[in-house]
């Protein structure tokens, strides 16, 4: 069994996103990653990651305060099921 640390990368900038996905993936972390604030918020029950990394300031499509705020929300659920 692969008992690698997970992390969400959440990112809108692609050289941002290809380049911090590539070091956690050589440093030995599973990474789920989206550049999209949606698709990320739907990857947390499957993914269930140990650290979420997060673009703050992004562009109208794309806000990390507000995926902080549905991953918060997300957790508090999971929390409860398990």
């Amino acid at each position: 069994m692969d008992n690698k640390e997970k992390i969400l990368l959440a990112d809108d900038y692609i050289d941002v996103f290809a380049d911090l996905k590539t070091i956690l993936i050589k440093k030995g972390y599973e990474v789920h990653s989206e550049m999209n604030k949606i698709e990320s918020i739907e990857k947390l029950p499957s993914a269930k990651p140990d650290l979420a990394i997060s673009d703050i300031m992004a562009n109208k499509n794309y806000e990390g305060f507000k995926l902080t705020q549905q991953i918060l929300k997300s957790s508090e659920k999971l929390l409860k099921h398990e």
